[in-house]
């Protein structure tokens, strides 16, 4: 029996992935006229993104873990 991950981590999973692509997309694609103010939002995005990963990643194991 293989449990199935919670609700929270799921959506923390896919959340993560969407900031981690958006905010390199961002980088990639941002205006270069505000090149410092996108280079700030495109990263902080990007290590929101990476840690709703990880946090998704943790509440997935967790979860496992109980079961």
């Amino acid at each position: 029996m293989d449990p199935k991950p919670s609700k929270n981590a799921r959506v923390l999973l896919f959340a993560g992935v969407v900031c981690i692509f958006g905010g390199e997309a961002l980088c990639i694609l941002g205006p270069m006229r505000y090149e410092r103010t996108v280079h700030m939002v495109c990263h902080s995005i990007l290590y929101a993104g990476i840690g709703s990963f990880l946090l998704g990643v943790f509440g997935h194991l967790r979860g496992r873990s109980r079961e």
